[in-house]
């Protein structure tokens, strides 16, 4: 149940983040791009599926090297 809520807000975070209104002078897709991201990082952190995944990527250690980057971790 965690893993589907967290996929959501990944979903909303990546059309957030797409939006051309974040650019904009007002702050509201600001703010609740700011929103989603500290939920889904609390989700996170309650998930025990999730804890074998980097913070940022969501990926396995294993995910990452078969990625071939050099980051430890990113979004």
């Amino acid at each position: 149940m965690t893993m589907k809520r967290i996929e959501q807000y990944d979903r909303l975070i990546r059309r957030l983040r797409n939006d051309p209104r974040l650019w904009d002078e007002d702050d509201r897709v600001y703010n609740i791009l700011g929103k989603a991201l500290e939920r889904r990082m609390k989700l996170r952190r309650q998930s025990p599926e999730s804890r074998s995944v980097g913070p940022y990527s969501g990926l396995t250690r294993q995910e990452l090297q078969a990625s071939g980057t050099c980051e430890t971790d990113w979004f």
